[in-house]
Order: structure tokens, then sequence, then C-alpha cells
């Protein structure tokens, strides 16, 4: 084998080992959710945390990751970001602690920062122009189907009792990943412009502590302790905006948001993504928790949109060349929408064998939609600002993707826990029993779909009250999926008034 081909193979099998820990990570995480919270006794708001920490970090990071890359040596930095990704994968398997699977996932998604812009950076330096496309292909290929087996991988360790191997799974994929760079050589960009520290402090803290406000105000109700916590972090923001207007470098150039289409298309990130991450977190828990799905099915439940995703997204790229982005983008939103609500209609039902009267349209309706809207959106993009200025460009929108996805789950999450609290204690309200024996069913509130029927609930009552927070999790997801529909149609509309209905590039 020539020195040529060798440097190819190493580097795409150490990009796409590595990339496919952080397309697994969220989906298996996620399905795991449930054997977590039962297993290590986590309450609802520390499952919000615990599906929220790795994104905060990544998120905030990215943009930094990539320029640290150029900086110090491209190789020198993925290296770094998988081994600090892989290290706390494992140290999140062994933990008996909350609190500190919560730190560990901070630690995933800081190794994740530098890893995941490293890896198309590493194809980009390694791969002449003539092939590089081929190469993104066969990434793009092997890190599609990490998508699509993702939730039945991490469904399929559950079932059998071991949901601790969602993390473990990552440590022989670094290790394959860290292995083949060996014979990737090491690039870099001197000139790479000065990192914008200050700027990531502010926006850090700013989505740090929005996100603690709005999933505490979920146990407590809107104190002064979050609403301050929300203020603040709402005035680092305002912070962060003003010095990103004043200095050289910016990590976040507020000049690209001039172009009208760029704006437009964050907007319609920010409403659909932060949409639809949220309301599949929380329908994956209504899943296990409340319908009673195997969580293999579930696996098999989210497989059709997925499918759909990936089977279709390359044709409605091509499609998008021909007619525009924005009919691509207007109706793919109005479906995903269709779909949140469609599956926030169905109520308690007979578990799996359900599942083709109940949420197989309402999955197809939201793959279909974003099939229109994942290539066509980052073809408005790009579309929207210099070719000097793509890179940056498609780099911020994939960070507001991520920051909109962790405030929807703080604030739609914390907003079901008060749904949740809500519905069941009206319902409590109808049972004959003792207040001191209602105050026990409505404790259990916190825990959201993990609740548990207090042992000493008379045992006539206790179907009832089973019941009750089977109905209560339903009536609160029904108003999520709701407003999540309701954000996805506010996406479409963005996508009406900024989207340019040109082909060529706007101006």
């Amino acid at each position: 084998m020539n020195s040529s081909r060798r440097l190819s193979i190493a580097t795409l099998v150490s990009t796409i080992c590595a990339s496919s820990m952080g397309f697994l990570a969220p989906s298996m995480v996620n399905v795991a959710s449930p054997a977590i919270q039962s297993n290590l006794g986590a309450d609802g708001p520390q499952l919000l945390w615990i599906a929220n920490s790795e994104t905060l970090m990544l998120a905030c990071l990215i943009l930094v990751g990539g320029a640290l890359g150029d900086r110090f040596g491209r190789k020198r930095v993925f290296a770094l970001g998988t081994i600090t990704y892989a290290t706390a994968a494992l140290l999140c398997a062994f933990t008996n602690s909350v609190q500190l699977l919560i730190g560990l996932r901070v630690l995933q998604g800081i190794g994740g920062s530098l890893m995941v812009p490293g890896s198309l950076a590493l194809i980009a330096a390694n791969f002449e122009e003539k092939r590089r496309g081929g190469a993104i292909g066969i990434w793009s290929a092997a890190t599609s189907a990490a998508i699509l087996v993702a939730p039945i991988i991490g469904g399929s360790l559950v079932n059998a009792g071991l949901w601790r191997g969602v993390f473990l799974i990552h440590i022989p994929l670094a290790l394959a990943s860290l292995i083949s760079l060996l014979w990737v050589p090491e690039s870099r960009n001197p000139h790479r412009q000065k990192l914008d520290w200050i700027g990531v402090a502010f926006i850090t803290l700013s989505l740090f502590l929005i996100s603690y406000g709005a999933i505490e105000a979920g146990r407590t109700a809107l104190n002064s302790r979050t609403l301050l916590s929300i203020l603040i972090g709402l005035a680092f923001f305002i912070f962060f905006i003003l010095l990103e207007a004043k200095i050289a470098h910016p990590i976040l150039p507020l000049r690209l948001f001039r172009s009208r289409q760029f704006f437009g298309a964050n907007l319609f990130t920010i409403f659909l993504y932060g949409a639809l991450q949220s309301v599949l977190f929380l329908f994956i828990l209504n899943l296990i928790q409340i319908q009673n799905y195997n969580p293999v099915f579930v696996g098999i439940a989210v497989l059709p949109s997925t499918l759909l995703l990936v089977l279709l997204s390359p044709w409605m790229g091509r499609m998008a060349d021909r007619i525009g982005t924005r009919p691509l983008l207007f109706l793919g939103a109005l479906l995903v929408g269709s779909g949140m609500i469609g599956l926030g209609l169905v109520g308690v039902t007979q578990g799996s064998e359900d599942y083709l009267r109940s949420y197989f349209v309402p999955m197809i309706l939201i793959g279909l939609g974003l099939s229109m809207v994942v290539s066509p959106l980052s073809t408005a993009v790009m579309n929207s600002s210099d070719q000097q200025l793509v890179g940056t460009a498609s780099g911020i929108n994939n960070a507001i993707s991520r920051a909109a996805g962790v405030l929807a789950i703080a604030v739609i999450g914390s907003l079901m826990l008060s749904l949740y609290g809500g519905a069941i204690r009206n319902q409590v309200a109808a049972l004959s029993l003792e207040p001191n024996l209602k105050a026990e069913i409505i404790a259990q509130a916190t825990e959201l779909g993990n609740a548990q029927v207090p042992e000493s609930i008379p045992i006539q009552l206790q179907n009832s009250v089973q019941d009750l927070f089977q109905q209560s999790f339903v009536q609160g997801f029904r108003w999520v999926a709701l407003i999540g529909g309701g954000l996805c149609w506010l996406s479409a509309i963005a996508a009406l008034l900024f989207i340019s209905k040109r082909r060529l590039r706007a101006s």
C-alpha cells in the first residue's frame, strides 16, 4: 500500500471513529435516561442536566475548538479532544453519583468541542481538492449510519440491563481513532486570528445561568433565586453581544447578521432545532416510562424518521439547487411541526403494539420534514455570506443549533415539570385520601416519568394513582408537543420572510 493511500485510509478511519462517538452519544444517552434515572436516583431536573451538559459545552466551545486546531495543530487538538471525550465516557460508565455524572458529561462536551470540528479539518488538510468531496461523502455516510443505529444500540444495551454500556462503547472507537491517527501528519495555520476567550466566558456563563434558572424553576417555581439566575444570564448575553460588536477578532462576527438571509436561517434554526431536541427528548421518556415501550423498540420507533432523513437529504439538496431553499424549508418546517403535534395528540396506549396506529405517521412526517430542512438549511447559510466566510457562517449556525437545544431543553423541560406537577395536583384533589398522602403523591412530580406510587397509598388505590401519573405526563407532554409544533411553524414563517427566493448567492 503506497503512502498516499495509507494516509487517506488512516485519516478516514480516525475521523469517522471519533465523529461516530459524537453522533452516537446523544441518542444513546436519551434512550438510557430512564434507566440512569432509576439506577442513580436522579430527579427530573437532574435528568435534564444529564441530557444538556454535554451540549452546553459544545455550543459554547465548538468554534474555539476549530481555532485551537488551526493554531496549535489539528492532529494534536483532535487527539486531545478524543482522549478527553473517551476518558470522560469511561468515568461516566462507573460513576454512581448523579452530580459526578453531570460533571463528566460537561467534560465530554469540552472534549467534543475539540474533536468534532477537528474531524472535517483533518480531512480538508489531508485530501487534495479533487478527492476531498469523495472523502467527505464517505465520512457523511459512515456518520449517518451511526445516527441510524444509535437508538437501537442504546435500546439493546438498556434492555440487557447494561445502560453503562452506552458510555463504554466509546472506548474501542476512541482507540481505533487514536491508533489510526499515528499515520496522519500534523497540520496547522500559524496565522490564525486571536482567540476570543472573554467572549467564550460570557456566552458560557450566560447559557449556564439561564439554563440553571429555567431548570430549577421547574423544581421550585420561579422564585427570587431562579429569577436572579435568569436575569444575570441575560445580562451576560447582552455583555457578550456588546463585546462582539467592538473587538477586532470576535468569536461571533456580528457583521454576518447584516445579511437578511443569514439572520433568517439562524432564526429558523433556533425555532426548529430548539423544538426538535426538547420534544424528542421528552418523547423518548414518554415511550419508555409512560407507554411502556421496550427500549429496543424505542430505537425502532424513531428509525423511520432517521431513515427518511438519511435517504432523502442528498436528493433534497439537489432539489434546493433547482428550486431554491425557501420552499423546501417552509414545507419541511410545517411537516416537522405537524408531526410534533401528532405525537402530542396520542394518549396512553397499549404499548408498542399500538405504534402503527399512534406514533408511526407523526414520525414519518418529522422524517420527511427534516429531510427537506437539513441540507437546504446548510445551503441557505453558505449562500448568505462571502465565500471567505462560509466556514465561519457554517460553524456559527452549528453552534446556534446546539445552543438552541440547550435552552429549549432547559425551558421546555422546566415547563414540562410544571405542567406535570399541576396535572397531578388537579387529579389528586379528586381522590379520597388524607392530606398527608396527597402530599406524598404530589412530591413525586419532580421525578417526571419515573414517579412511583408511595407505599403508604392503600392497595385498592395504587392502580388509580399509577394511572394518575400516566395521564398527568401525557397531558403535560401534549402541551409541550403543541408548543414545539408552534415553534416549527414559526420557523416556517421565518423562512418565508427572510430566505431569498433566488438560487444564487444572496447579496
